[in-house]
Parts: C-alpha cells; structure tokens; sequence
C-alpha cells in the first residue's frame, strides 16, 4: 500500500472529509490532497501533526505501507526509527525461526539415524525336553516314544500320555544338554537346533519422530525465508 493511501484511509475510518481532515491536523487542504496523492511527502513537523490526529500506530504503518513508500520516508524520524526496530525484530525472528529449524533438523536426522541401523543378530541355542522325568527314572526315559516294537507298546504309552514339551532358547551353548530340577522330578533338555536370531529393537519407532523432526525443519526453514 502507498503512503498516501494509508493516510486516506485513516482519513475515511475517521469518516472526516479533507476540509475537516486538513481543520484537525492543523494544515492546508491542498498539502493534505498532495500528502494522499503522493505528491508530497511529510516533514517531521507535519508527520507528528498527522500521527496525532489520526492516531498513527507505527509498526502497523511499516507492515501497511510498500518498503519503496517507506524509503520514501526515511527522513522523518519517527519512521526511520520504527523501520529500524521491525527489520531488527524481523531479524531476531528469522534468527529464532533458523535455529529452531536447524535443531529440528539435528535431531531429526539422529533420529532417522537410529531408526536405519540395522538390527544386530546373535547366537540362538534351542533345547528341548519332552516332560518331567520322575526320581529314579533315566534322563533318556521319554526316548522309549520312538520305540515302535509291540514289546513296549505299553510302557510307550505311558510316556506318550506323559509329554509335556517344553523349549528353552539360550544365546550361548550349554553343552548337548542339560538337566534342570522341577517340581515332581527334573527334566532333560537337548540341544535340538542352533543358529542366528536378529534381536528385537525399538529402534524403528524412531521413524515417525524423525520425519515430524524433518518436516518441521523445513517447516521452519520456509516461515524464516518468508519473514
């Protein structure tokens, strides 16, 4: 917006006409019809009469008018001064808005970084027994299961209503097997299977923090090129 337009608008929110306009600042119609036209520009005498009587907020004069209108007015203290102020305050703002942005962009990128290491596999031992041997009874007692000859049909049976199979995995190797007391007896476990098992990592919900980081650093990048 030009400089005198802002003044003419002032003027109409007054609802004042030029003649009345011109009575309250305290000059000549003509020089306020130059001031609106932009064929003139004010004095630091006239500018206070105009901020007085038309109650000038100045910050809202330098966001209002065009910065050619404004250079325009560099002269006029008041507005030197409060286009001084905004481009500092304009300044302070990107600054803040810059250094938001590159945190974001730090943390964010950590972030990602985290989330795109890849899970670290280990060692995996897989052990097995096949039920509660009682006191006395061989640690291959439930072998007989496999046993297929009409002899120990019966005997073979009695162990098959005993299976109660329960697995044990271990990161590190335990022998062939091991034995470990439970109630009502212990129970034999045999190494059955080893090999590599990636372990469980949280690292991937690191994702969606990573990419609100990032997009809020370039949401904050795009505001302080704007300010």
């Amino acid at each position: 917006m030009k400089f005198g337009d802002y003044l003419r608008q002032l003027r109409e929110k007054n609802q004042w006409t030029q003649p009345i306009a011109a009575e309250h600042i305290g000059i000549e119609q003509s020089y306020l019809s130059k001031l609106e036209s932009g064929k003139s520009v004010p004095s630091d005498e006239v500018f206070g009469k105009l901020s007085e009587a038309y109650q000038i907020d100045l910050e809202d004069l330098t966001d209002a008018v065009a910065a050619a209108d404004l250079a325009l007015l560099k002269n006029v203290t008041p507005v030197a001064t409060s286009i001084e102020q905004t481009n500092v305050r304009k300044a302070q703002s990107t600054h803040r808005w810059l250094l938001t942005a590159v945190m974001c962009l730090m943390i964010g990128g950590a972030c990602l970084g985290i989330a795109l290491v890849p899970d670290a596999s280990q060692p995996a031992f897989h052990y097995r027994s096949d039920g509660v041997l009682k006191p006395g009874e061989d640690l291959t007692a439930f072998s007989i299961i496999n046993d297929t000859s009409d002899r120990s049909a019966t005997a073979r049976q009695q162990f098959v209503n005993r299976i109660d199979q329960q697995d044990r995995v271990f990161p590190n190797h335990r022998g062939d097997s091991f034995v470990e007391s439970v109630d009502g007896g212990k129970r034999y476990f045999q190494l059955i299977s080893q090999g590599q098992v990636e372990s469980k990592s949280i690292r991937k919900w690191f994702i969606a923090p990573a990419l609100a980081l990032l997009l809020g650093a370039f949401g904050c990048f795009f505001i302080a090129r704007t300010k």
